[in-house]
Parts: C-alpha cells; structure tokens; sequence
C-alpha cells in the first residue's frame, strides 16, 4: 500500500457537507419559504408525485398565493427549530401532512401524503411508564427496555436499541429489543468513526433521522439560484452515500435514529434498524419523538439526581482525607502517614504530591525526572483537573513511563504568591478485553491509485486486546476530582 495521510482521509469524511447537500429523499417533498421577501424559493422535483402540483409552478411565488402557507405560518413559532406538525393540513390528490421548520435563514416545509389517518396506538401504559421516577441501575436498565418496547408497538422495527457515546465518541449498545433470528448487538462497541462529528451535530438539530429505504433515489432541490438549501433541520436530508454503504453492509435496508440528550449534550441514540423498506408515517414518528421526548426527561432527572446525591456524600469523604493532609503538622509527612487513604480515594496505584518545589510520591508513581516532566507539561494545561487513560498519547518518547503506570488523574490550584499545589494519582496499565462490532478501524481501499476510507464490511464480533490503558476514569471520579479541588481551595 502506498503512502497516505489517513487523518486528512478522515478528516475529509468529517467534513462531507451533509446538510448542503442539494438533495432529499423520496418519502416527502420539501419547499423553502423566503419570509423576509415572502417568497416560496425552493421546491423539491418531487412535488408532483407528492402533491399534485408542479414544482415549476410554486418556485418564485408569493406565499400569500396559498392559503394553508399562510395559515401554518401564522401558527408556527418564532423560536427557531421549534417544529409545526399539522395533520390533514391541505388536500389535493390526498390529505397531505405538513411540517414547518424555523431556520435561521428561512422556513423549511415538509409535505408528506397522509397515509395512516385511522390507525391508533395504545401506548398510554408506556406514557405513564416513562414518566415514573428511576430509583436504581436495575431500574434504570427495565427503563431502557421500556421505551424500546414503546417504541416496538409503534414502528414493528426488526431491531431497536439503545446506544451510548463514551467520552471518546465511541459508542456501546447497552439494551436491545431484537427480532428472532436476527444476532444479537447487545454489549457490541463501535468506532466514534460510525458517526463522525458533523452528523452527531446533526442529531442535536433533529429529533428524529428516519431512513425508509436504504435504495432510494435522492431528490433535487431546485431554487431560484444556485445556492443550496441548508437542510440541517429538516429529516427529509438526503443520505450520506457512505451511510447507505455502511447499512448495506449491515443487511440494513431501512433505518430510524432518535437522539438521547441530557442537559443539552448527546448522551445516545435510539437506534433502529428493519431488514426491508419501511416508511413510517408522520403521525408514527410524531409519537416516537414524544416517548423519547419522555425518555429525555426521565434519563435526566435520574442522572442529575444521582449526581446530587454524589456530590451531597462527596463532600463530606473530601474534608476527612484532606483533615488527614492539612488539619496539622507538615502535609507532606500526613501524606506519607496515609499513603492507603490517599490512594483507595480513586481506586490509584500511586500518587505525587507537589507543594512548589517540595515533591512526594508513593505507590506505583513516575520517576522524579518524568513526575518533573508531567508536572511542566499539567502547568501549561488551561484545565485544572485532567484525566488519562493512556500517558502514552501524552509522552510517547517515554516508554518507561509506561512500565510504571498508563493512567492520571491530576489537579491543580495556584495560589500565587501562597503557593502552587499540584496532586496526581496514578494507575498501571490494566490490559482489557473490548468487543466491538467488527474491526472498528475503517478499511482503506486503493481504487485506480485513489485512496479512499470505506465503512466497515464485517459487523462480527471482535475482540481487541487494549494494552497500554489503565482502567478509566468514571465520571464519578472526575466529578470527585473537581470537588476535591473546590474543597481544598478552603484548607489553603
């Protein structure tokens, strides 16, 4: 294989401008609207077969010149991305569905025939079920089964299930609701690569990403220029053609994602998949963003709880250790009184202390030259708690750091004239066992002397053995970590 510059490969499929792409798919047609000069700018070429009205006709009107724009303008709210769903909203041929986006430039609307008018989903025992407060982990765990079960009354999917970024953007199915026959993904990691950083923006946009049929041929947007759509917010969006790639190599040939935040971050997904083309309706898709919806709400108000009553119990392990340090006497002599103390805190095999130019270490700690070495380089860190699960990325000219330890958790407080005080705790290398759902790096393919990144063909089990990592950092420690500092800062 020839030289190549497999970040700057990577880095081109993180850019792929997926929301300027110029295109939808075929289950809805899409119009922009111009209110500012109240003009229908952009039509999809579709709009005949879905609408019964030519495209050709709608681009370069006023919006005035249709009665059911007008309305749904006049109901739709001035917060942008605030959807307007409109069941039966107009009738041509057949009743169409209509939505209405707010974008930052404009007003996308979607217009999708209604195709389920009748049908009715008892899902009102779900909706008292998410609204329950989670009390433990093994609550938490039937919670996540409940809204895939929620979610299986109203779509049929052959496969849903939830799945959770870690913090390096790698993702875990951690519950699954899965037809029989079908293998399992249950437990399955997969590469931050799967879904890059500019689609899981998009999922901060979006409720809901659904994708009837894998083969279907996108649709032109056409405009009044030549300047495209920005399509961000609108689940019409055309799909990735490495997307369609990657699900057909899945044997996936439709799929729906709902996406899981709390406190404004992308926590997860409600991932779904079904082994045949599958277009849910309006009215279906409303209802699942409302039990995730539910299901935000319910997730938040666990983990903040959770966090509430860490930090409510933290604070009170804080001032014991640290009247242990500073209480009396010298502190570097009560660190080496309490060497098993300190360390047990974060389950460490090792830690320094630096008090200026005064250093300790104990247990599994670097050397005095590479403790030197990490405290010049923590210094210049903006951060003042960090946590590493592999030094190495941080000194990979130092391999006898690693003999000794893989992990750091570290903060820091300067005092100015009062003083610079730095603490680190260390582990060792811990080796893991870390299955994912096929190779998680991403073959590199060589066509005509072009190289190309391609998704993944294989989705079988993998086993890596990580060598080189201590065991991570939890958020608990690193939320430990900086309520330690906070409540070191009142013994200074």
């Amino acid at each position: 294989m020839s030289e190549m510059n497999i970040d700057e490969l990577a880095l081109q499929c993180e850019q792929e401008a997926l929301h300027h792409s110029g295109a939808i798919q075929p289950f809805g047609a899409l119009l922009r609207l111009d209110t500012d000069e109240n003009l229908i700018t952009h039509a999809s070429e579709n709009l005949l077969s879905i609408a019964g009205i030519e495209f050709g006709r709608m681009i370069g009107q006023s919006i005035d010149n249709y009665d059911w724009l007008r309305e749904g303008l006049s109901r739709l709210s001035d917060k942008c991305g605030k959807p307007l769903f409109w069941e039966r909203a107009v009738k041509t041929r057949d009743w169409l569905d209509i939505t209405m986006i707010r974008t930052e430039n404009g007003v996308l609307v979607e217009i999708e025939r209604n195709e389920l008018p009748d049908v009715h989903y008892d899902i009102q025992y779900y909706r008292q079920q998410l609204i329950k407060p989670i009390r433990d982990s093994n609550e938490l765990a039937a919670y996540h089964q409940m809204i895939l079960d929620a979610l299986n009354v109203v779509t049929g999917l052959s496969r849903i299930m939830v799945y959770r970024f870690h913090s390096d953007w790698s993702g875990e199915v951690i519950a699954e609701l899965v037809a029989s026959g079908l293998g399992s993904y249950l437990g399955l990691r997969y590469p931050a690569s799967d879904i890059p950083a500019i689609a899981r923006n998009l999922y901060l946009l979006n409720p809901i990403r659904s994708i009837p049929d894998v083969k279907a041929k996108p649709v032109t947007i056409v405009g009044l220029d030549d300047r495209p759509v920005d399509l961000s917010r609108t689940d019409l969006r055309s799909v990735s053609p490495m997307h369609i790639q990657y699900l057909e190599n899945m044997g996936v040939a439709a799929s729906l994602s709902l996406p899981i935040k709390l406190n404004g971050q992308l926590w997860g997904l409600i991932a779904g998949h079904h082994h045949a083309p599958l277009k849910l309706s309006r009215y279906q898709r409303h209802l699942c963003i409302e039990l995730v919806a539910s299901c935000n709400l319910g997730l938040a108000n666990y983990f903040n709880g959770n966090r509430l009553k860490i930090i409510d119990g933290l604070e009170r392990q804080v001032n014991l250790l640290l009247n242990k340090i500073f209480a009396s006497g010298d502190p570097l002599d009560n660190i080496d009184n309490n060497q098993q103390s300190i360390m047990a805190f974060f389950q460490a095999d090792g830690f320094a202390a630096i008090f200026d130019q005064d250093v300790i270490s104990i247990g599994a700690a670097p050397e005095m030259d590479d403790m030197a070495d990490i405290d010049a380089w923590f210094g210049r860190q903006t951060n003042e708690v960090v946590a590493y699960e592999k030094l190495h990325d941080l000194f990979p000219d130092n391999p006898m750091l690693l003999a000794i330890v893989s992990g750091m958790l570290a903060i820091k407080i300067d005092l100015g004239r009062r003083g610079h005080f730095r603490f680190f705790w260390f582990r060792r290398e811990e080796k893991q066992e870390i299955p994912w759902a096929g190779n998680p790096n991403k073959p590199i393919l060589e066509k005509a002397d072009a190289i190309v990144l391609s998704p993944r063909r294989s989705f079988e089990k993998w086993v890596e053995v990580r060598s080189g990592y201590s065991l991570p950092w939890t958020d608990q420690d690193k939320l430990l970590a900086t309520k330690f500092r906070k409540i070191m800062l009142h013994w200074l």
